[in-house]
């Protein structure tokens, strides 16, 4: 983003819990329904940010 939008950043994130992580799905929380890799939603977590604008 933009040094200005960079300016107004309040708060951001990762979004893992619907990824299976690691070989045993242990290297992150995830949803409880997630029991198997493949179980999750997908193989790319989210970013998020809250601009102030």
């Amino acid at each position: 983003m933009s040094s200005r939008l960079s300016d107004r950043v309040l708060r951001g994130g990762i979004e893992r819990r619907g990824v299976w992580g690691g070989a045993n799905g242990t290297l992150f929380p995830h949803l409880e329904t997630i029991r198997t890799k493949q179980d999750a939603a997908s193989d790319h977590a989210a970013l998020w940010v809250d601009l102030d604008i």
